[in-house]
């Protein structure tokens, strides 16, 4: 049975400024919402940053070659962990290819840093 989801934009009261390095970059954000708050960082480009967040949190950083590499080993691990999940029946196909998405979303934080 699928647990229950928070939405992260449901618990924003507002976007945070849009960091001058994702100019740099050339990502493109995300166009003003409804609410006309204008233009800010995509859902991947927040995601990277959360992760960033967290780890600058804990003395890490995604910048460092170590840290980028343990991060993606670990994240590879737990996509293993998911193949088991699905070849043992713990999970479905369905369940699977959503969580290994979202998985090699987390991969893609070190380019986005």
């Amino acid at each position: 049975m699928p647990g229950d989801v928070i939405r992260l934009d449901d618990r924003r009261t507002a976007r945070a400024p849009r960091p001058a390095s994702a100019d740099a970059r050339g990502d493109a954000g995300t166009p003003a919402g409804p609410d006309g708050l204008g233009d800010g960082p995509s859902p991947e480009q927040q995601l990277a940053e959360t992760i960033e967040a967290i780890l600058i949190s804990r003395g890490f950083t995604l910048a460092d070659t170590a840290t980028s590499t343990v991060y993606t080993a670990t994240l590879d691990a737990v996509l293993l962990m998911l193949e088991g999940a699905q070849v043992e029946g713990v999970i479905e196909a369905v369940q699977h290819r959503a969580l290994a998405g979202m998985i090699h979303g987390m991969r893609d934080a070190p380019g986005r840093v």
